[in-house]
């Protein structure tokens, strides 16, 4: 499992900084209290409870990247879809709006998952401080390009599954089954074996007590997004009969899920005791991420 446990601002902000960014200090940047904004639109006490303030340095394909303008730590906001945003004018805006060398103020929970750089999904509220200009970003250029390096146009999109337990909000890199992908000149294909064919322990696992929404965030924008599942205990039973997991064909009894699409990104219900595939399509191609889903008390 590659999941992301969660933390406070401060203990996420101190890890990126010893992680590998720049001018860190190891106070926290984020202070209590809740804007008279955030009391206006009834935003709860937790949702509102830590405030920040940062600099836009990329609002580009890649999505939005924010560096906090007391310890110069980088992080990514999770879906804004649900946030309040407002512009210098007081009006509302939506996240395509914030741009680059925009001074924003942040409101939210305070949790951030511990990443490189860190990801701060809780945000509830944004408001444009200063509209500034790009170049008042260029000095962190540099960083950006070491937070997000050039990507390999051969490479199929990075998947990972978001969801949020009573505990902490939870990251899983999805495992990438099967692609076949445009580079630019030729299309190529990987891992042709289905996503019943792999054991469960091969696979990326979410642990929940009970059904759940999740988030399937994707580095690339998808078309289009199709979703199967198989009950675990079936295919362990049609995997003893055949031989092993590596026998098993994809024709295996499944169901399929119903996922709602927004933004290039999907949502869907996920339960423990089943194994997902994900068909994604892209511009470029078309690639099967999957995963199981276990119940940590009946695994313990």
């Amino acid at each position: 499992m590659t999941a992301r446990s969660t933390a406070r601002i401060g203990a996420a902000l101190a890890l990126a900084c010893l992680i590998g960014a720049t001018g860190c200090s190891a106070a926290a940047p984020a202070t209590s209290g809740s804007g008279t904004a955030s009391a206006a639109r009834n935003i709860s006490e937790e949702d509102a409870m830590f405030e920040s303030e940062a600099l836009v340095i990329a609002s580009d394909e890649a999505g939005l990247l924010f560096v906090d303008t007391e310890t110069e730590t980088p992080y990514t906001p999770g879906d804004l879809a649900q946030a309040r945003i407002v512009g210098t004018d007081g009006e509302e805006i939506s996240a395509s709006d914030l741009a680059r060398g925009n001074l924003v103020r942040v409101v939210g929970n305070g949790i951030m998952l511990e990443s490189y750089p860190a990801q701060y999904p809780g945000i509830s509220e944004v408001e444009v401080l200063k509209t500034g200009s790009a170049a008042d970003a260029d000095p962190y250029n540099e960083l950006v390009a070491r937070v997000r390096p050039t990507k390999d146009p051969a490479e199929p999109p990075y998947a990972a599954l978001s969801y949020r337990t009573d505990d902490a909000v939870v990251t899983v890199a999805l495992t990438l089954v099967s692609s076949t992908w445009q580079d630019g000149e030729d299309a190529t294909g990987e891992r042709p074996a289905p996503a019943v064919a792999l054991a469960p322990d091969a696979l990326a696992d979410a642990r929940i007590p009970h059904a759940l929404e999740a988030t399937v965030e994707l580095d690339t924008p998808a078309t289009a997004v199709r979703a199967v599942r198989w009950n675990e205990s079936d295919l362990a039973r049609a995997a003893e009969a055949a031989g092993g997991y590596t026998a098993l064909e994809e024709n295996q009894p499944n169901e399929e899920v119903a996922v709602s699409t927004a933004d290039g990104a999907a949502s869907l219900t996920i339960e423990p005791g089943w194994r997902y595939a994900l068909t994604v399509e892209f511009a470029d191609g078309e690639v099967t991420y999957a995963f199981t889903v276990v119940d940590p008390g009946a695994a313990a």
